[in-house]
C-alpha cells in the first residue's frame, strides 16, 4: 500500500524558525554516525557484539542560493559560530517533522560542520550547509 508524499509537509526547524526554499532533490538529510553496534570477533570466532552509544550525526540542507530567508538565517549561524565560537548560547536546535507519517526528530544541540560551496553561474545553485550534532530525540508519534 502507498501513500502520497508531499515535501510541502514536512517542516525543518532551525531555532524556531521554519526552513523553507528546498532545493531540487533531498532538501534535508540526516546521516548517523555510524554503527548501532560493533561485533568483534574472538580467537574462536565468537562474536562479542557491543553497542556504541554514539547518537551524533550530522544534519544537511539544501536550499537555493536565491531562497534569501533560510540562507540569511544559516548563514547567521555559521558566523556566530565561527566569530563566538561553540557554546551553549551558540548550539542551535534543529527540528524536522513529517506532518504525514507524525515522525518527529528533534537535535538539541548541533554546530555547523561544513559550509556550503558558493557557485555563481547562468541558474540558481543548490547550496549546502551540513551540521553536526551530539544527540537526538525521537518524539513518540500520537494516534
Amino acid at each position: 500500500m502507498s501513500f502520497p508524499y508531499d515535501l510541502k509537509r514536512v517542516a525543518v526547524i532551525v531555532n524556531g524558525v521554519p526552513l523553507t526554499g528546498a532545493a531540487d532533490g533531498d532538501f534535508v538529510t540526516r546521516t548517523p554516525n555510524g554503527n548501532v553496534h560493533e561485533k568483534t570477533p574472538g580467537a574462536r570466532g565468537e562474536y562479542a557484539v557491543s553497542r556504541t552509544n554514539d547518537e551524533g550525526g550530522t544534519i544537511a540542507f539544501s536550499v537555493w542560493q536565491g531562497a534569501r530567508g533560510p540562507a540569511v538565517t544559516l548563514d547567521a549561524i555559521v558566523e556566530l559560530q565561527k566569530s563566538a565560537g561553540l557554546s551553549a548560547a551558540t548550539f542551535v536546535e534543529i527540528q524536522i517533522k513529517d506532518l504525514q507519517t507524525g515522525e518527529h526528530l528533534v537535535f538539541p544541540q548541533c554546530w555547523i560542520e561544513t559550509e556550503p560551496t558558493r557557485a555563481f553561474g547562468a541558474t540558481q545553485q543548490a547550496r549546502e550547509y551540513v551540521f553536526a550534532c551530539d544527540t537526538h530525540v525521537v518524539v513518540p508519534r500520537t494516534p
